[in-house]
């Protein structure tokens, strides 16, 4: 079992997703720590020797994963919500490639989704989805922090080394935004701070499309016209501002800020998007490995 890595899957009153996670990661050859800040009682959750089950209805979402932080010693860290799937082979090409160069902070790959209830088998990716996809962020960090945020996609499920994370979650509880957007916006920034970024051409985040609502579908957008709306967005970016203070991380944000208050720019990224893929959104992923091996995961509920 490898030692210098360790997945932490935080969750909160969605214990019916508990085995299916548990056993899907029961394969992987490290540690997995599940956070369970579900009132009301613990989850008897099957029994796998590298599955950690911790019933800690007390904590957040940033202590969740500070505790794991903090109690447990490991090189790199890979986070995953609870109804969503790491990629096994793809996770190890990010974790062989930080573990090789010590310049890099943080490791992506590209996202793939499937329908709740694996509908008809079928995975999926979204042209949206991976805005990072084929980019290097190798440069200097103005040069990736404008790379990086001009060219957003979702970086809270991936593999961090434990500096990055421990700095990012550390901030996260301090501040306290009213927005939980700026969770990835912080994220995004540290691993910047802290180093190099690699981006893997594979599908390594293989997501659940839920028709229940989330955080994500409720929050306001970061954006010029939310900071003029909404005292509460004018509150959260300037104590961002504050925070994130060094010129790369400024420059970036101005750079994500425009790209997100800016519908022209969104309709020519999107259509030149539509231009690359011939005018496909939603494209299928032929992938039998993968799709037997969410299908088993899910008859585990």
């Amino acid at each position: 079992m490898k030692d210098n890595i360790i997945i932490i899957i935080p969750t909160h009153k969605r214990q019916h997703y508990l085995n299916r996670v548990a056993s899907y990661y029961s394969h992987f050859d490290m540690k997995v720590y599940i956070c369970d800040s579900t009132p009301g009682g613990a989850f008897n959750i099957d029994h796998y020797k590298n599955i950690n089950y911790i019933w800690c209805p007390e904590k957040t979402f940033y202590t969740k994963i500070l505790h794991v932080l903090n109690t447990t010693d490991a090189r790199f860290y890979a986070t995953s919500p609870d109804d969503d799937f790491l990629v096994y082979e793809t996770l190890m090409e990010c974790y062989n490639f930080l573990l090789g160069d010590k310049r890099y902070s943080m490791a992506i790959g590209r996202q793939c989704y499937f329908n709740e209830g694996f509908k008809n088998n079928t995975v999926f990716t979204n042209i949206y989805s991976n805005g990072l996809y084929g980019k290097r962020i190798d440069g200097n960090k103005i040069q990736n922090s404008i790379k990086f945020w001009s060219n957003y996609q979702n970086i809270l499920w991936t593999l961090f080394t434990k500096d990055t994370l421990l700095d990012a979650f550390q901030t996260l509880e301090r501040l306290h935004y009213d927005s939980q957007n700026f969770i990835e916006l912080t994220i995004g920034m540290k691993a910047i701070s802290h180093g190099k970024i690699y981006v893997s051409k594979k599908f390594l985040n293989c997501r659940e499309e839920s028709t229940t609502i989330h955080w994500g579908n409720l929050e306001k957008v970061v954006s010029i016209g939310n900071f003029f709306k909404y005292k509460s967005m004018r509150k959260d970016i300037a104590k961002f501002w504050n925070s994130e203070n060094t010129f790369s991380s400024r420059i970036g944000f101005l750079c994500y800020l425009l790209v997100s208050s800016n519908k022209i720019i969104e309709k020519v990224i999107a259509l030149s998007l539509k231009l690359l893929n011939r005018g496909k959104v939603t494209i299928s992923i032929d992938d039998t490995k993968l799709s037997s091996r969410i299908s088993n995961a899910l008859s585990h509920v």
